[in-house]
């Protein structure tokens, strides 16, 4: 999941705070998930919009 979360961000060309700030989630969350850590249910639910 953490390399699908770095890839999709690569490919659109976003930066960490860009993809989070659009999905509504903290950037340190994000960072966290691409790094591994698990993600959250309701972060994982707005990532996917």
């Amino acid at each position: 999941m953490a390399e699908d979360l770095w890839e999709l961000r690569k490919r659109r060309g976003m930066t960490v705070k860009q993809l989070a700030n659009k999905a509504g989630i903290k950037p340190a969350n994000l960072y966290a998930y691409e790094k591994g850590e698990p993600v959250r249910l309701s972060d994982l639910e707005r990532l996917a919009k």
